[in-house]
């Protein structure tokens, strides 16, 4: 999944930049940052989550649609949060969680629920 999403800048300016999730996404968390993403987000609300893990999270997916993940490090990472206003990396934290679990989640709808049997659908009993 691939979304745009208007963020606010160290310098109070805002623009829009591309966060992107795929299947590598997970992958590239755990080789940057050592940790297993799906573990660290089983069970968690975002009520509740780290928000650093979000701010993680948002750094992967903007590398991934900028097409930059051969650079993923630490320091890449805090050069990146350094670039946002203090509180847009944990404001948009539904938003990064959204589109990651948005890649996730199904596009095929459920069925409906089998008709309610007619009179005529209906087994008569013959006395």
């Amino acid at each position: 999944m691939r979304k745009e999403l208007e963020m606010t800048m160290e310098d109070g300016s805002t623009k829009l930049l591309p966060f992107e999730a795929n299947g590598a996404t997970a992958i590239l968390y755990r080789m940057t940052f050592h940790e297993d993403l799906m573990v660290t987000m089983n069970g968690l609300s975002t009520a509740n989550m780290d928000t650093l893990v979000g701010a993680k999270l948002a750094y992967i997916m903007n590398a991934q649609a900028e097409g930059k993940t051969s650079d993923l490090s630490m320091d890449h990472f805090i050069h990146f949060a350094a670039g946002f206003d203090g509180i847009c990396l944990i404001e948009k934290l539904d938003e990064f969680v959204a589109i990651y679990l948005g890649n996730r989640m199904t596009t095929s709808e459920a069925k409906k629920e089998d008709a309610q049997l007619t009179e005529k659908s209906t087994p008569q009993s013959t006395s």
